[in-house]
């Protein structure tokens, strides 16, 4: 399954639904995330079925601000149980189907004040998933000055409440373009293998 994961800041410019076009030709994702449509649910479902994304769940936009899609195409499997204003979960059945594995797609939010906030609110979310779980999005929050451009430095801290989110998980940081292969070798035992582009 593929899954493309991108912020558009306002999916109704024509130059935003241009460089979606150009992403599902040359990436052929099964599923899409977007985050800050800034689009009406009517506009934004319009335009993903004119690019072949049938089935989809959204949250709107605060005026002129937010709104996050998450759409898949005919034939995937997927169970949208929580859709806020800064993620949607969802179970996705794939291989093995009896066995769900929990796809979180994530805006943080962009205002330092609430970011502790999502984070414990989004770990307590998490403690009750047992199976693997991929978190993907626009997280608006670095770990270190390495994955930043430009703008003000910030400091790496363990205190960070994104690092101890990781932390309590046990979650891997994967880089932009990254293929992961899940491969369940026994009981609740899964292995995972990354192929970076």
């Amino acid at each position: 399954m593929k899954i493309l994961s991108w912020n558009c800041r306002g999916l109704s410019r024509p130059s935003a639904i241009r460089s979606l076009r150009v992403l599902i030709r040359n990436f052929n994702p099964d599923v899409i995330f977007l985050s800050e449509t800034k689009s009406p649910p009517s506009q934004a479902s319009s335009i993903l079925n004119r690019l072949g994304f049938y089935l989809l769940s959204q949250f709107a936009p605060s005026g002129s601000s937010g709104g996050l899609l998450l759409a898949w195409r005919t034939g995937v499997d997927l169970d949208c149980f929580v859709l806020n204003k800064n993620y949607i979960s969802a179970w996705c059945y794939s291989d093995p189907p009896n066995q769900p594995w929990l796809l979180s797609c994530i805006y943080g939010p962009p205002s330092r004040s609430d970011k502790p906030a999502f984070w414990d609110s989004f770990t307590s979310a998490g403690e009750s998933f047992v199976n693997p779980w991929l978190c993907i999005g626009d997280l608006n929050h670095v770990l270190d000055q390495s994955e930043k451009y430009g703008g003000r430095p910030v400091a790496s801290s363990s205190n960070c409440p994104f690092r101890q989110f990781i932390d309590h998980f046990g979650l891997l940081t994967l880089d932009s373009l990254v293929t992961i292969h899940m491969v369940q070798q026994q009981a609740g035992s899964w292995h995972y293998q990354r192929e970076i582009r």
